[in-house]
């Protein structure tokens, strides 16, 4: 699987599923994603990453 960088600062998808729904990420001034759009609580989890 390749992967491609995205030059561009936001970035709106669609999940084409059952229960499908759009997305939007959106790379905020300080180097920080904002990711927004419906959703349907199903965990509650946290991300750590090594940058």
């Amino acid at each position: 699987m390749a992967i491609r960088r995205i030059n561009d600062e936001a970035l709106k998808a669609y999940q084409a599923s059952k229960r499908g729904g759009y997305v939007h990420c959106r790379l905020e001034d300080n180097n920080r994603i904002t990711i927004s759009g419906e959703a349907t609580l199903v965990a509650i989890s946290e991300i750590a990453a090594e940058l």
